[in-house]
């Protein structure tokens, strides 16, 4: 029988970056760092990772749970070891800034490949929302979560499968900046990170749209569990909407959003056939261009999938102590 143990940490004031070239081994990723400070295990987003996981790795009973891991499993292709122990290691959730227009990320570095960040003002319009439990506004940010925690996911699961070896063209990447200001050196190391994921991702993994089939693990694994991209354009009073071709993004009616909050995860598409037949958002190609979180699923199977183990658990645990009971049979 095993434990899985959750992590959630916050940033004891650092931004990711500074995260990444303080922390250079998995211990500094731990509760007893001195950058970063365990979540109480009564904050609402240790409820949310825990709630995920245990949705994920442990319910068998639910269609949603085995589409995930049916998913999770094809980004790791042939190697399904590696899956099982992804369930009972789960990456740690850290809530920092993040200093670009991302939501989120995940390094491709060794000391850091275990990590998923979300950065704080994602966090904060969630929070923002949380006495109205049953808003469409309150729906919207916390399915927004759920969308960045799989897309960092995805990103972490393609560094076990491709390894932290850099293609060749990138090894000397960051060679001779050794005079660059620090800002300078930080701004390379996202973009050979960013370089890395781009050169390494199968090209299989990508939106049907993309016309040049760029790889994007992120966008697929979110593409194929909720059945497009989840959207939240503004402040936390902003409505989530779904992107589910390549210049339309469909709004997530209130009983869509409804759903979201008393279902863990949900194929909006596969769920509600007439989103088709709803009102679109045209997308610009310049809103359409770059942006995270812009995207119909397959068809969703009963089945696990082949060769994948059931794990075995007592519980799992948040790293303070305290646990939830898995699941029973």
């Amino acid at each position: 029988m095993t434990a899985v143990i959750i992590q959630v940490y916050e940033s004891r004031g650092m931004d990711v970056d500074g995260l990444i070239q303080s922390c250079q081994t998995r211990e500094d990723w731990g509760p007893t760092s001195t950058y970063i400070k365990p979540l109480s295990p009564l904050d609402p987003l240790v409820e949310l990772y825990c709630t995920l996981v245990k949705f994920v790795a442990f319910d068998y009973n639910n269609e949603a749970g085995h589409r995930a891991r049916k998913y999770i499993s094809r980004l790791y292709g042939e190697n399904s070891s590696e899956f099982t122990n992804l369930l009972n290691t789960p990456p740690i959730l850290v809530m920092t800034s993040v200093p670009s227009r991302e939501d989120g990320c995940h390094y491709r570095i060794v000391s850091a490949c275990d990590v998923i960040f979300i950065d704080y003002s994602v966090i904060a319009r969630w929070r923002s929302t949380l006495m109205d439990p049953g808003s469409i506004q309150c729906r919207s940010q916390l399915q927004l979560i759920k969308s960045l925690v799989v897309h960092e996911l995805a990103h972490r699961i393609i560094t076990y499968r491709m390894g932290w070896a850099l293609p060749h063209d990138l090894v000397t990447f960051n060679k001779d900046t050794t005079l660059l200001p620090e800002q300078d050196k930080q701004s390379f190391l996202r973009m050979r990170n960013k370089l890395a994921n781009d050169q390494t991702t199968p090209p299989k993994f990508h939106l049907p749209w993309r016309s040049s089939r760029k790889a994007e693990a992120g966008e697929w694994l979110e593409f194929k569990i909720f059945g497009g991209v989840v959207r939240v354009d503004g402040a936390g009073q902003a409505t989530a909407t779904l992107q589910h071709s390549r210049d339309t993004v469909s709004p997530l009616s209130p009983n869509m959003l409804d759903h979201c909050g008393t279902s863990v995860l949900i194929n909006y598409v596969e769920e509600y056939p007439e989103l088709a037949e709803m009102n679109h958002i045209i997308l610009s190609p310049s809103s359409n261009q770059n942006h995270r979180k812009t995207v119909s699923g397959g068809k969703a199977q009963q089945r696990l999938c082949a060769g994948v183990k059931r794990v075995s658990l007592t519980r799992i645990q948040y790293s303070t102590g305290s646990s939830i009971e898995p699941p029973r049979d």
